[in-house]
């Protein structure tokens, strides 16, 4: 069981650094059109101008990414298909911050998750746009140093993968 739960972590850990690298498909606009992934990370306001968001219809999952170069974010959500509050789960739904080389993950190497929410305020299937807000507190990959994460905010165009 701890095996499949490892396998879980590292397969997100994977796919938030496999979208967050993927510069071709990133939402990058000079006004953005609206579109904002922002969050408080310990009593700091961060934002970011260069995201994206892919919907796989066929795991009800979202991955939401923001990054420059020095820091990244990934909301990742499986089993999800409308709008709603989401506890954080350890391998369904998870958050995911890089700073330079340091990851702090709502997932813990410890095989839990983080207290902490994504909430879905609005999910537009026409216009594939998603909103809402998220907080955790993050655990790095020893579980010896923690980030809180508040206020945090997206609204995101999506692809459909």
């Amino acid at each position: 069981m701890k095996l499949l739960k490892c396998i879980n972590v590292c397969f997100l850990l994977f796919v938030s650094v496999l979208i967050t690298s993927c510069e071709d498909k990133a939402v990058d606009l000079p006004d953005n059109n609206g579109y904002y992934v922002k969050v408080t990370i310990d009593g700091v306001e961060k934002k970011w101008s260069t995201f994206q968001a892919e919907n796989s219809t066929a795991l009800d999952a979202f991955v939401l990414s923001a990054g420059e170069p020095s820091s990244t974010i990934s909301l990742i959500l499986f089993n999800v298909s409308n709008a709603g509050v989401y506890n954080l789960k350890y391998g369904e739904k998870s958050c995911v911050y890089t700073e330079g080389t340091t990851t702090f993950s709502s997932t813990y190497t410890d095989l839990t998750s983080s207290a902490g929410n994504i909430t879905i305020t609005e999910l537009n299937k026409t216009d594939k746009t998603i909103k809402g807000t998220f907080n955790f507190i993050g655990k790095n990959q020893t579980n010896t140093a923690t980030k809180v994460f508040t206020k945090g905010e997206f609204f995101l165009k999506y692809v459909i993968k």
